[in-house]
């Protein structure tokens, strides 16, 4: 699952992309500061499953609003040949981790690995919610 350091980045705007939700930028005129309160609309999460180090680099430098937590390049890391798996393996546990906090998920295939995507699925679609 994931760590206390990766507390700070799920909490962070960044990982729910700035489009969503007709969110603006930091410091845009006419911001206010913003309250902790339930949002009004309805949040999907995207979930883009990686599938290898380099492919979580690619996200983390090349896709703003995307950020990986250095405990996430380890794990990929450590699972080596098997890190498309162990990315599978990722997306679940964020997704179950949100499960509360959303109204759906679209899960995103890349490199055309839509087996992956399926797994994904698969796994978490039979998790019931938790009231």
């Amino acid at each position: 699952m994931f760590g206390e350091e990766d507390d700070e980045v799920f909490s962070r705007v960044g990982m729910i992309h700035p489009g969503l939700a007709g969110a603006r930028p930091p410091h845009a005129p006419g911001d206010q500061e913003l309250e902790g309160r339930p949002l009004d609309l309805p949040v999907l999460l995207a979930i883009i499953p990686l599938n290898s180090v380099k492919h979580a680099h690619f996200m983390h430098n090349e896709v703003p609003g995307i950020v990986i937590p250095d405990s996430i390049f380890k794990r990929l890391e450590d699972a080596g040949e098997r890190a498309a798996q162990e990315g599978v393996k990722i997306a679940q546990e964020l997704i179950a981790a949100m499960r509360d906090e959303i109204q759906g998920a679209y899960i995103i295939p890349s490199n055309g690995r839509y087996d992956l995507t399926a797994e994904i699925v698969e796994a978490t679609a039979s998790v019931p919610t938790q009231a």
